[in-house]
């Protein structure tokens, strides 16, 4: 059983690899602090040499940048995190349209055509279907709920598709139309209109928030961001995740058909 989607785990995956990195450069850092006090002390003969700079290790710049890490972290973790975060929203919706096409042998536009197409040769042919159609072609009568809710039963029990299911074709079609064209400003509409997964007033308004301070920072405002406080975006971003997969894999990664 489908567990996690392949965007997911992609996401999982770099946003670790990042906070790995976040978690060396901060035990690097008191370490460092503890190597420059011991050179000037005369006790070890210098900093240990640099991984990909050869110029002599210059203690007073090294200081200076020390005083601003965690807010140069804050923002990179910031800018980073959000990305994956975005591209993450976008995958999936192509991993979405791929496991159908995978399962279908034909694309998810080209399996709703057809669906669509043989519904409406049932309409025409089956004199059953034509039946309960006729009594659901009218505007609702009180008094003849009891009959178009057994009509209604009943088409569903066949490949009849109903208004709201004919215009799926058109949703895959836009989605489909619009997939690269997606911006990060999107993300909530994806999610509640393509995905069908509610936000809360409070999570629309924490994604706004940090999707501006990522635009403030890639845009080149003058945005300083507290490590303290991207680690709460990060962790945000990260169970809003989790609770949009757990969304896609029960309802969108189910086998509608499959190659004969």
């Amino acid at each position: 059983m489908l567990q996690q989607s392949k965007s997911h785990k992609l996401y999982r995956e770099q946003t670790q690899d990042t906070f790995d990195f976040i978690y060396l450069c901060c035990h690097a850092m008191p370490a460092l602090n503890v190597c420059i006090k011991a050179v000037e002390k005369n006790q070890i003969p210098k900093l240990p040499d640099a991984d990909y700079f050869r110029s002599k290790p210059d203690h007073d710049r090294l200081k200076l940048i020390k005083q601003r890490y965690k807010k140069v972290l804050g923002n990179s973790l910031t800018l980073s995190l959000f990305s994956y975060f975005e591209s993450y929203i976008f995958e999936l919706i192509k991993e979405i349209l791929e496991f159908h096409k995978e399962n279908l042998g034909e694309t998810f536009l080209d399996f709703l055509e057809k669906k669509r197409e043989e519904s409406f040769i049932l309409e025409e042919f089956e004199l059953e279907i034509q039946k309960n159609i006729k009594k659901l072609r009218d505007k609702v009568k009180p008094q003849k709920k009891q009959s178009y809710s057994k009509a209604i039963k009943e088409l569903s029990k066949t490949s009849y598709q109903f208004p709201s299911q004919l215009f799926a074709f058109f949703g895959v079609k836009e989605v489909e139309r619009n997939i690269d064209n997606f911006k990060a400003k999107d993300i909530p509409m994806i999610i509640e209109v393509i995905f069908g997964l509610k936000l809360t007033e409070d999570e629309k308004f924490f994604f706004t928030k940090i999707r501006d301070k990522r635009n403030d920072i890639a845009h080149g405002s003058n945005t300083t961001i507290e490590l303290r406080e991207a680690i709460e975006y990060a962790k945000f971003l990260r169970e809003l995740a989790g609770r949009i997969d757990k969304h896609i894999c029960k309802y969108f990664f189910i086998i509608e058909g499959f190659k004969n």
